[in-house]
């Protein structure tokens, strides 16, 4: 595809050529959409009185730029929402579409190391200069629109709205054959929830999270996430616990969208066959199971016939439900289980989500990074790297520690979710803010304004004083037993403020004492340098990933295999 577009006035008013190509477009995108972030920050209306106009407000904007309700009914919308699990299910149902030989779409948030990841095009995020060509489209024609198709109630266009704008209208204009969209907050008023008839929702696992803006409770976060039921579109859920699952039917009723909730996976797995997951992690086979329904659901309306698909009734099914499978269904009808084709089994095999169950290994320290922060979720990594780092150690000779890297973003509590991590027992702890360097205040891959360097240190102290708090809560309740000296043995903490510092910090850690004299050592003798390798876990905010990653494997992206 040819990148160069006539940027109109902002690229001119930036001193660029009347015909620029790729990176130029890219970075004159990303100018122009910091100037759109700190407008915004100046001018942003009351947030409740945002809500009544967001998705009205929305749709007038995708009219600005020419994409009508038809536009968005082709995009064949599987849209999905949920806390835990929902980018990961999107990227499952993804990629056995695309096994089929659709070309697929995906919106997704947020990114891990660029703004363009939030597109992705037969699983891969699209190139720097489509993305910047499209950017600056969008923000013209927005520009050169504004009194068109009615009033909007807010003076400026958000910047996370911008994004899901320019999402869609790259999606429209590649003309992809179905569209997964992931929620990015909530569902009710979220930017993506601006379709009027997806092909089929879907609900991933849900608890409290967001408290600040979806709600103190599990039942007022449920709301929010059926918020994208629409009328008469069926939509499918993973178990949910009853508080849950009772909004959900209720939502469901109101907005005539027939709710069905998804048989475990292992209702699938018959006749020898056992569903193996490129996603690692047995939390994902619940996400698999909701993935699965999603995409016979899509296909059966919008290929019928093409798969014929085998029913309980001519196999027989074992119900091999396993860890992560048991949950409550609630009073729901269940989705049919059925013999999985081929290209559902090769589709779950070929998945990846980078920043979910991710290993990188390098030489002497393996990264095990996966995005956690809630309660649930992080303990499902801390088995994940518990299960995952024990069978690399049977590989390992030597001495081998174990290091957490951790932060949490928003108004999350740092003391339930840090408990697992607590518990595990690990040798040293680093808590990092949330940036690539200390002295870099915006990263290109954030959607919101980062906090002030000072501001996110001081998270960074407290999360250090809720792991102290908690280390000696445990550490209280198991003084009489020796099999739990190793938690009670406390790590050593750093804070720092970058995650280049983190990584050079536990590194350099490692070296001989007379390399290391200008560095700022451990506390104590014999720590880190002593081992032989060092296993790393990073998890917690997804911006906190995204930051490690850009230290050790920047052009990650250039390097999957989708």
């Amino acid at each position: 595809m040819d990148s160069r577009v006539d940027v109109g006035n902002a690229g001119r008013e930036a001193g660029l050529s009347d015909t620029p190509i790729g990176e130029e477009l890219y970075q004159l995108f990303l100018k122009k959409h910091q100037e759109l972030a700190n407008d915004w920050q100046e001018n942003c209306p009351d947030l409740d009185e945002l809500r009544k106009f967001r998705i009205s407000d929305n749709r007038i904007s995708l009219e600005r730029l020419g994409i009508t309700r038809k536009d968005l009914d082709s995009l064949s919308c599987i849209h999905v929402a949920g806390t835990k699990g929902k980018g990961s299910t999107c990227a499952m149902t993804e990629r056995i579409l695309r096994t089929y030989g659709y070309k697929t779409g995906i919106i997704s948030s947020p990114p891990l190391l660029e703004i363009r990841e939030r597109v992705r095009i037969n699983g891969a995020p699209v190139s720097r200069a489509m993305y910047g060509r499209y950017g600056v489209e969008c923000l013209e024609l927005l520009e050169k629109n504004k009194t068109k198709f009615g009033h909007i109630f807010t003076p400026v266009t958000g910047p996370y709205s911008m994004f899901t704008f320019i999402a869609y209208y790259i999606l429209v204009k590649e003309k992809v054959d179905v569209a997964v969209v992931e929620v990015g907050l909530g569902g009710e008023y979220d930017s993506t929830n601006v379709l009027w008839s997806p092909t089929v929702t879907g609900v991933s696992s849900l608890a409290v999270e967001h408290v600040s803006q979806l709600g103190d409770t599990l039942a007022k976060i449920s709301w929010h996430k059926s918020g994208i039921f629409k009328d008469g579109r069926p939509a499918l859920t993973a178990p949910q616990r009853e508080e849950a699952m009772t909004v959900l039917v209720q939502r469901a009723k109101e907005r005539n969208a027939p709710l069905r909730v998804c048989p475990p996976l292992g209702d699938y797995e018959c006749n020898g066959v056992s569903v193996k997951l490129g996603l690692a992690g047995k939390h994902q086979r619940i996400n698999a199971a909701l993935a699965v329904q999603l995409t016979k659901t899509w296909l059966d309306e919008k290929a019928p016939g093409r798969v014929q698909f085998q029913g309980p009734q001519d196999v027989d099914i074992s119900g091999n439900s396993t860890i992560g499978d048991k949950l409550d269904d609630g009073k729901v009808q269940r989705a049919t289980p059925f013999v999985l084709p081929d290209e559902f089994l090769q589709g779950f095999e070929l998945s990846k989500w980078p920043g979910r169950n991710q290993i990188i290994r390098k030489t002497g320290v393996t990264y095990y990074i996966d995005i956690a922060h809630t309660k649930n979720s992080v303990a499902f990594c801390k088995n994940w790297f518990e299960e995952e780092a024990s069978n690399e150690a049977k590989m390992i000779p030597g001495v081998i520690k174990k290091v957490l890297i951790f932060n949490l973003g928003g108004d999350r509590d740092g003391y339930t979710i840090l408990r697992p991590l607590v518990e595990y027992g690990f040798d040293a702890v680093v808590f990092s803010v949330m940036r690539t360097v200390a002295s870099q205040e915006n990263e290109v891959r954030d959607y919101k304004t980062i906090q002030l360097l000072d501001d996110q240190l001081m998270k960074c102290h407290q999360h250090l004083a809720t792991f102290k708090k908690l280390h000696g809560d445990i550490c209280d309740s198991f003084q009489d037993q020796p099999c739990h000296r190793d938690v009670m043995q406390a790590p050593i903490f750093k804070v720092t403020p970058s995650a280049t510092e983190a990584i050079q910090w536990v590194l350099d850690s490692r070296m001989c004492l007379d390399d290391r004299e200008s560095m700022d050592l451990p506390d104590g003798e014999g720590f880190l340098h002593k081992a032989d390798h060092l296993q790393v876990l990073v998890t917690g905010s997804n911006f906190l990933a995204g930051s490690v990653i850009h230290v050790i494997e920047p052009n990650m992206f250039d390097k999957v295999e989708y």
